[in-house]
C-alpha cells in the first residue's frame, strides 16, 4: 500500500478542523487565522507570441497565472488598484518544451487555512500523455484500496461524490467540466452522510487520444462552506480556463523560436 498516500488521508480524517474565522487583508501568519484574500482577485495573461511551445504536438499553450499573494498585498499598500503582475518589455518567445507533458507543473496557491502554510484554495494547469493518464488510473485503484483500509481502523473514511460532470465550450475549445466533493463516512456503501473535506474542480480538453490539457483547482472545507468565497475562487478558475489559447506550430515558427531561445541564454 503507497504508505504516503495512507499518511495523507490519515492526516486528513484525524486533524484539519479550519475553523470559521478568517481576516481579509495581510501576510500569512503560520499560527495565526486562515485569511482570505481579495474575492476579486486578478489574473496575469500571458502574451499571444510566448506560453509553452511542447514540440512532439507542435502546439504552443498560452495561459494565464494568479499573481503572488504576498507581493500583491505589498505592492497594494502603494497603489490599491495594483493588480501584481509583472510587465515584460524585452524580446517575447515560448518557452520550448521537449517533452509531450507537463504533468509535475506546480500548483497557484491562495488563501491559507491557519495551520502552518497550508493553502485553501490551489490551481494548476497540466498537459498529461498517455502514461501520466494510467497513472492516475493506479492511483485512483490504490485510494479506493486505502479508503477501505482506513474505514476497517478508525470506523470512518472519505468517499468523492460528483456533483457536476458536462460539456462546455469555451472560445471555440469543448472542455469536460467537472465538480467533486470529498466527504467523510462512514460507510463506502452508502451515500457519504458526514462533513465536505473539499471540492475539486477540473476543465479537461482533449487535444488527441493521448493528450489532455488540464486546468484544474481545490476548494479547502472552509473555502466551500462560505457561498461568496467558493462563487469567487470557481470564477477565478473559470477565468483562468477562458484565457488558455491553443497554437499550431509550423517548422518555421519553431526554428524562430529555438533561435529566440538560444539568443537569450547567449546574452
Amino acid at each position: 500500500m503507497n504508505k504516503l498516500l495512507y499518511g495523507l488521508m490519515l492526516f486528513t480524517l484525524m486533524g484539519c478542523s479550519s475553523g470559521e474565522l478568517y481576516q481579509r487583508l495581510g501576510s500569512p501568519d503560520p499560527s495565526g487565522p486562515p485569511m482570505r484574500y481579495p474575492l476579486e482577485y486578478p489574473i496575469c495573461r500571458g502574451h499571444s507570441a510566448a506560453g509553452t511551445l511542447y514540440v512532439p504536438l507542435m502546439i504552443r499553450v498560452v495561459g494565464a497565472h494568479i499573481p503572488d499573494p504576498m507581493k500583491l498585498m505589498s505592492r497594494r499598500q502603494k497603489n490599491p488598484t495594483d493588480d501584481g503582475c509583472y510587465r515584460w518589455t524585452g524580446p517575447v518567445y515560448p518557452y520550448i518544451e521537449e517533452h509531450d507533458n507537463s504533468s509535475n507543473g506546480f500548483a497557484e496557491t491562495l488563501d491559507t487555512l491557519g495551520i502552518g502554510y497550508f493553502s485553501a484554495v490551489s490551481y494548476k494547469l497540466n498537459l498529461l500523455n498517455a502514461e501520466d493518464l494510467r497513472k492516475e488510473a493506479e492511483h485512483e485503484q490504490d485510494t479506493l484500496k486505502v479508503r477501505a483500509s482506513l474505514l476497517a481502523q478508525l470506523g470512518k473514511t472519505n468517499a468523492n461524490v460528483a456533483l457536476k460532470d458536462e460539456q462546455v465550450l469555451i472560445n471555440g475549445l469543448t472542455w469536460r467540466h467537472t465538480l467533486t466533493a470529498r466527504y467523510d463516512t462512514y460507510d463506502l456503501s452508502a451515500p457519504p452522510t458526514g462533513p465536505v473535506n473539499a471540492w475539486f474542480e477540473k476543465y479537461e480538453y482533449t487535444i488527441d487520444d493521448c493528450h489532455v490539457l488540464r486546468q484544474s483547482a481545490s476548494y479547502n472545507a472552509m473555502v466551500v462552506a462560505d457561498p461568496e468565497w467558493i462563487e469567487a475562487r470557481r470564477r477565478l478558475l473559470r477565468e483562468l480556463v477562458e484565457s488558455i489559447r491553443i497554437y499550431p506550430v509550423t517548422p518555421v515558427e519553431l526554428a524562430a523560436a529555438r533561435e529566440a531561445n538560444r539568443r537569450a541564454n547567449d546574452d
